[in-house]
């Protein structure tokens, strides 16, 4: 391990060929970590070393056959970069066999989503997801609930969310706030969905926003609205996809906060009180509209069609 620490403080100080010297003797040792670094080196071409993926992915095996189950994974990794989707499933499935649960996951994805050589199977998918949830991993038990609400079983999904949420992910929590807003697999409400909201902090406060608008919607029957809001709400832009849940989500907001389906992976609330335009994640980008083109961090975006 001294070697392999050596080795580190070496590539710190960007003393390349003693750094080389200490990984060496670090590997000799049996020392897996630096196996496996020297995999990333070759892998990646680091440190003005030419880049063989090869010669990588036997410095991995190396580290295989000293019982380092992650470096399997890392085989596995690097056809992925190839785009051998057929070699890197079976090098996942080498680390998942032996426990790995990342792994489970990667195949998990795999399967959802389909690749070259591997079809899309969701229950193929599910079961790897099972797998790594069996191990206690939050992410997997969210990954499993949204295999059933892509089947539109809300009612399972929901169930593992809260196994997810139970355990304190945020995540989690988020996407049941999602099914009380909607209405999916339960009543809808919206201060059900606040609640759960809130408990998601950060990563839903654009939604909590949203929820209080309608509550006080329901409570006043009065909505308010702005010429520039209108202008934005329920319109599509250039190069966005045609996804239900966000149409949903995007139509009648108009109110202080309207919204808009921008881009091709995002939304973004329109703040009519200072001419911003905030993401999910909270960022606020200015913007201007000129008839039909919207223009936001250099690009103009063309107006396609309302719906």
């Amino acid at each position: 391990m001294h070697e392999y620490v050596e080795g580190k403080k070496a590539v710190n100080n960007k003393d390349y060929a003693k750094a080389f010297e200490w990984f060496t003797k670090a590997a000799d040792k049996g020392n897996t970590a630096a196996m496996i670094y020297w995999g990333d080196i070759y892998r990646y071409g680091w440190f003005g070393v030419a880049e063989d993926r090869a010669k990588g992915r036997e410095w991995y095996l190396k580290a295989a056959d000293k019982g380092n189950v992650k470096a399997l994974s890392y085989i596995a990794h690097s056809y992925l970069g190839e785009k051998n989707y057929v070699k890197a499933r079976e090098w996942f499935i080498k680390a998942a066999d032996r426990g790995y649960v990342k792994s489970m996951k990667e195949l998990g994805n795999m399967y959802k989503e389909g690749r070259d050589g591997i079809e899309k199977d969701i229950y193929k998918a599910r079961e790897w997801y099972l797998k790594a949830a069996d191990k206690g991993d939050v992410d997997a038990m969210l990954s499993v609930g949204k295999t059933y609400y892509d089947e539109k079983d809300y009612v399972k999904a929901r169930e593992w969310y809260s196994k997810a949420a139970d355990r304190g992910y945020d995540q989690a929590m988020h996407e049941i706030g999602k099914l009380y807003y909607y209405g999916f697999g339960v009543n809808k409400d919206y201060v059900k969905a606040r609640e759960w909201f809130v408990k998601a902090g950060k990563f839903s406060e654009a939604w909590v926003g949203t929820v209080d608008r309608e509550i006080a919607k329901a409570n006043t029957g009065q909505s308010q609205s702005s010429d520039k809001a209108s202008s934005l709400v329920g319109t599509k832009w250039r190069n966005s996809r045609d996804r239900s849940e966000i149409i949903e989500f995007c139509r009648n907001k108009i109110a202080v906060l309207s919204y808009a389906f921008i881009d091709d992976e995002y939304y973004y609330t329109f703040d009519g009180k200072n001419g911003t335009l905030r993401d999910w994640y909270g960022t606020t980008t200015k913007f201007s509209i000129n008839g039909s083109k919207l223009t936001m961090e250099n690009k103009v975006y063309e107006k396609v069609s309302s719906f």
